[in-house]
Parts: C-alpha cells; structure tokens; sequence
C-alpha cells in the first residue's frame, strides 16, 4: 500500500478505536487535502457503514483534523457534517457508552470488531465494561502466531467480549466468562450494564463465523465439589474435538484478594496433568503492581503450576490494535501456565 493511502488507512483505524485526538496521527496538509484523502474521509469515515462513535469523540476528532484539512479546500460534505456535529447538544457529564471499532487484516482481508464500550475505567461498580491493554496484546500475538493454534477456548472475565471475538474469527470455539446473571441488566437500546450482559450483547453486535457465547461464572466455583459446580464448569472441562479447552484471560491480575481464586480456577481448568494434547492457559498481565504479579506467580507455584514468562517482540509503532493509551507505558507479560 502506498504511503499516502497507508496514513489515511491508520486515521480511519484509529478514528473508530477511539484513540485520543492528541495520539491521532494525522497526515500532512499535502496529503490530507488532496481530492482523494477528502474523498477518503467522505466514503470510508463520515459513509462508513461501522457504527460510528458517540458524538462528543466525533466533534474532538474533527476539532484535530479540520485545520488541517483547512490548509486547502475544504470538501463541502465534510464542513456540513462537522457543522451538524457542532451544533448539536453536547453532554457536559461524564462521556456516554461508545461504540468502538478495532480493524484488523486477517489473511489479507479486513475484519472489524465492534464493542459498546464505557469511555470511564469505573462504571456501574465495574471495570469490566472497556477493553484493557492486555486483551490488545494477547489478540496480536494471537493472530502473529506466537502462541500456536487455539482451536477452542474458555476466556475468563472475558468484559466486553473483545478477546473472544478475535478468537472467534480466528476459528476457535469460544466460551466467553464473566460475572453476572444470564439475563444482565438492560439499559438504553437493549444493551447491557452488568459485565455479563454487556458481554453477551457485544458478542451478537459482531457476525462470528464460529461458535462463541457468554456464560457466568464465578473464579470461586472451583473450589466447590464437582456436583456442587454450577452446569458451566462440566462444559468448560470437556474435551472440544479430542482435546481441552485453552484458558485465556487479560487484565484480571489486579486484585490481591482474588488471586488466590483465579489461581485456584485456573488449576481446575487445566488439571490433571499428563493429558495429551496438556491444557494450557494463556494470561496477559497489565503489571500495574509487581507484588500483585508476583503473589499471583507463587499462588501458581503452591498450586504446582508451571509458569512461563514468554519472551515476545515488542509490537511497533503501527500496531495490529491501537489502544487508547490508558495503561501507555505500563508493563503487560504473557504467562504460559501448564499443570506439574
């Protein structure tokens, strides 16, 4: 792809993952002015058929990109669009829930997953309703191939569903978990406010090409006796085509006091140990707190779990997800966890 079209493809991608205006990279006056580049923004921007994001990102986005655009002639159906967007209402309270969009190419096709996402890191007594660092990691060294095939999965505090849906895409039979009832709270539009609920409504916002589906369940179960476990737990522990389930997770390392619970449903998950092919799970750590990182790791230990610190590339400067630079700078490791 030539550069020019390559910089107006990186504004798009980051314009529906909703990346702060002052991380857009928005290309030269020369090349953003262009008839073409205008164009570009008319049919695969403003036209597009992804749902776009909340209004109050719509109007920061173009308050960014407009002077630019000024430099030249300006496309009237773009000033017409951003004139409508000004002059619309504007809530002065927090953000409103957003859609958000990650592009992606997979065996040179674009695939797209959609999210109804809070734009707050606390809402309704949860983090569990935006997409975190770690998930964006784990899903681009899923799909480079870093850590093998996952041909069925078990995602635990799955969110907003983003991590299933690329997996899901990518092939696998997917349970996506999280805490909740199975009916979620509803809010505006028929979406969901508890974590469950807006799991379950995300995963049906995308057109999946393989089985994934939101289902509760609690780290705490695990400990219970087999007949005592909810229905869950025996559908998680079943073999998918011969062999067990991958655990994967992201960003649920955060919490001191559920540590010991995520260690012990883990354990569960991938016990016993001499199976063939071994389960394995796969956790992506955001490492806000390295004794938190650390209690985990021995938590693991005292349960006889192996753990592997992986060693991967780091993700350049045009990433497969552009992330929204809450946790830019912080540490995220991918752990390989296997039963002794």
């Amino acid at each position: 792809m030539p550069a020019a079209a390559a910089a107006l493809e990186t504004l798009r991608r980051q314009y529906f993952a909703l990346v702060p205006p002052y991380l857009l990279r928005v290309p030269a006056p020369a090349e953003l002015a262009s008839a073409d580049a205008q164009q570009f923004l008319v049919s695969r921007v403003l036209e597009s058929d992804l749902p776009p994001p909340e209004a109050g990102y719509q109007r920061t986005f173009w308050r960014r990109v407009l002077p630019v655009l000024e430099e030249g002639a300006v496309d009237e159906r773009i000033y017409e669009a951003v004139a409508q967007l000004m002059a619309a209402p504007s809530n002065a309270a927090a953000p409103p829930a957003s859609h958000k969009t990650f592009i992606y190419d997979l065996a040179g096709q674009e695939r797209a997953v959609t999210l109804l996402e809070e734009q707050v890191v606390v809402q309704a007594g949860t983090t569990g309703l935006r997409t975190w660092t770690a998930a964006l990691f784990l899903a681009h060294y899923l799909l480079a191939g870093n850590l093998g095939p996952v041909p069925a999965a078990i995602e635990l505090g799955a969110g907003t569903g983003f991590l299933a849906a690329v997996l899901a895409q990518l092939g696998a039979d997917v349970i996506a978990t999280d805490l909740g009832d199975e009916e979620g709270e509803e809010e505006g539009e028929g979406q969901r406010r508890t974590p469950l609920g807006r799991l379950t409504a995300n995963l049906a916002l995308n057109n999946l090409p393989s089985p994934a589906r939101a289902a509760a369940l609690d780290w705490a179960d695990a400990a219970l006796s087999p007949e005592d476990r909810p229905p869950i737990w025996a559908e998680a522990l079943a073999p998918v085509n011969g062999a067990r389930r991958t655990v994967v997770a992201a960003d649920v390392i955060y919490d001191p006091d559920l540590v010991p619970l995520l260690a012990g449903a883990i354990d569960l998950l991938i016990s016993p140990a001499g199976e063939v092919p071994p389960p394995v799970a796969i956790i992506a750590a955001t490492v806000r707190n390295e004794d938190t990182f650390a209690l985990f790791l021995a938590e693991c230990e005292k349960r006889h779990l192996s753990t592997q610190l992986l060693d991967l590339a780091s993700i350049d400067d045009a990433p497969t997800f552009w992330d929204t630079a809450l946790d830019r700078g912080t540490r995220v490791q991918v752990v390989r966890i296997s039963k002794q």
